[in-house]
Parts: C-alpha cells; sequence; structure tokens
C-alpha cells in the first residue's frame, strides 16, 4: 500500500509513501522456528526467503521468486535452513549473520515447493525430496547418492521426515515408503489395509514418543484426511474424529505432535489450526462460522514447536 497527498507530484517509481510496514500479509509456503524460538525462516510466495532474527526483526534472505522449506537445527539456536524452489538451500549457523549454499549433490527436479527436513534427534542429519529422496549426514555440506526413487514418471516427493533410522517419504500420487535402516531400504506402504487415499502427501510426522507411530495427511477437500499407522505402516486407521467433533471436509496441509503430550496433536488445514487431545477420536468444531482453535481463518501451511510454543506459518497472514 502506498500514498500520496497530491498524486500530480509523484512518478511511477519516486514520491510515494509506503504504508504497508508492519502489514502482516505474507504467504508462507513453509516456515520453522529456531530450537530456542529467538529466530525464525521461511519459503514465501514471490518473495523468496525470509529470516527473524533474535532481535526480532525480519530481512530477505534471497531471492524474488519462490521460497521453499525451512528447517532449524535441534539444538543449536543459530543454525537455521531455508530454501528456494525446487531445493536451493541456503544455511546459516551464527543466527543469521551469515548464510551458505548447502544444495551440492541435490537433484533441483522437484517441486517448485520441494521438502526438506532435519532430523530431530540429530543435527546433522538431513533428508530432502524432489524425484528422488536424497540424505545428508553433514548437515547439508555433502549429499549422498539418492536413496529412493523416482518411482513413476511425474510423480515426485511432497513430503519427507526423518528421526534417527527411520525415514518416512510420501508422493504426489499418495505413494508412501518408508525406511528403518537410514534408507538402505525402503518399503511401499501405502497401499497396505486399510488403504490412505490415493492422494497428494502434504505432511508426515514420525512419532517422538512410540516406535512404528506416524501420521500422515493428505490434499485434497475431503474427510478422510489423517491417518496413523502404530506398526510401520503394516496397517492404517484413520483418525478424522466422529461427528460432531469430526474433521470437515478440509484440506489437512501439515502435522505436529505436542513435545510432551503423546495424545495431543495439531493439523494446520486451509482454515486454520485444529487440535485433537485423545489421538484423533475427536477434534475441535469447526461450525459453519468457520471458529477453529488457531489465529484466524487462513491457510496454515506448517505447524513446529518451539519448547513449548506452537508456531504457524500461513499462507496470507504471516508468522504466528
Amino acid at each position: 500500500i502506498q500514498k500520496v497527498d497530491d498524486v500530480r507530484t509523484v512518478t511511477q517509481t519516486a514520491g510515494w509513501t509506503n504504508c504497508a510496514n508492519g502489514l502482516a500479509i505474507t504467504q508462507f509456503y513453509h516456515g520453522a522456528p529456531s530450537a530456542d524460538g529467538l529466530r525464525y525462516a521461511g519459503g514465501t510466495q514471490d518473495n523468496g526467503d525470509v529470516y527473524r532474527t533474535g532481535a526480532g526483526v525480519w530481512k530477505h534472505l534471497d531471492g524474488t521468486g519462490d521460497g521453499g522449506y525451512s528447517a532449524a537445527d535441534p539444538s543449536n539456536g543459530n543454525v537455521l535452513y531455508a530454501a528456494e524452489w525446487p531445493l536451493y538451500i541456503h544455511k546459516t549457523t551464527n543466527g543469521g549473520t551469515s548464510w551458505f549454499d548447502v544444495w551440492a549433490g541435490l537433484d533441483q527436479d522437484g517441486l517448485s515447493v520441494s521438502p526438506f527436513a532435519v532430523d530431530p534427534t540429530n543435527g546433522n542429519q538431513l533428508v530432502a525430496g524432489a524425484k528422488k529422496v536424497f540424505r545428508s549426514t553433514n548437515g547439508g555440506s555433502s549429499w549422498l547418492a539418492p536413496i529412493l526413487g523416482p518411482i513413476d514418471t511425474d510423480v515426485y516427493v511432497s513430503a519427507v521426515a526423518v528421526r534417527g533410522a527411520v525415514i518416512w517419504a510420501g508422493f504426489t500420487d499418495g505413494s508412501i515408503y518408508r525406511s528403518t535402516n537410514s534408507g538402505a531400504s525402503f518399503a511401499s506402504v501405502g497401499n497396505n489395509s486399510p488403504n490412505p487415499p490415493d492422494r497428494w502427501v502434504m505432511d508426515i510426522a514420525i512419532s517422538p514418543y512410540f516406535a512404528g507411530e506416524a501420521i500422515v495427511v493428505f490434499g485434497g477437500y475431503f474427510n478422510n484426511s489423517v491417518w496413523i499407522t502404530t506398526n510401520n505402516g503394516s496397517t492404517w486407521f484413520q483418525r478424522t474424529g466422529t461427528a460432531p467433533y469430526d474433521l470437515p471436509a478440509l484440506q489437512v496441509n501439515c502435522i505436529s505432535y505436542h513435545p510432551v503430550n503423546p495424545d495431543w496433536i495439531y493439523i494446520g488445514t486451509d482454515l486454520g489450526v485444529l487440535a485433537s487431545n485423545d489421538f484423533g477420536l475427536t477434534w475441535g468444531v469447526v461450525d459453519a462460522a468457520g471458529t477453529n482453535e488457531g489465529p484466524a481463518n487462513t491457510v496454515i501451511n506448517e505447524l513446529a514447536f518451539a519448547g513449548d510454543r506452537l508456531v504457524a506459518a500461513t499462507y496470507g497472514r504471516g508468522f504466528f
């Protein structure tokens, strides 16, 4: 938003006063808080990557096109990652004072916003996905040969998750693969009964509490978009609640476990944040007016905890 008192005194590029400072309408594709919750990084539509310093100031990192995924080291608040599309990943080790590239060896034949993730138990282990899945064991300084894929023509990796030796990958056709040996081998688990939907895999969360447990969420305007496994994908069950505490037909973009309570889970939808305190048996009510348990009726593209604080990256309302 720009203004001028007398339009006859300005040109197209000079003489205007910017009124948009503080207007929190950035469209975040993804975002991540630092381990200490003092810094943030995010990829935005048409504005590249941005980051928030420990002093509370937002700065532009790089790019004028689309930004991508972001991630943070689980134990060092000065280490953040932010990618331009598809997987041109930047890294800072000093809280944003300087950034350097860590994409050498990555395949850029991916989605415009391609996923990558940092292991929450080991900040040196990263996993990224384009048409193939890649793994790094040294904080992105180098990437190993592809550990999975491509699985089919024009099918892309749309979600990845890693915790220790366990790696999950979801694809745009609904395929789901899981490894329990750091990517040495993968098993296809998305077709095990009862079958999760064959839609775009939006996000995957590996349980920090129980071995073999994970949650996968799917795109599309349906009411069957949250699926859980407790045995590494051998069997699945839907957890979208029962009326009147069920989920509406909304796209679910992201999923997060609570950092202390294993029964509390949170999803980011196209209408805000919804929560369940009984592992998906019931959910916060979304009525005809569109109320939710989050900050605004807007698209939530990423949820992440910084300590006991839940951070939401929105598509059009900035960070909460």
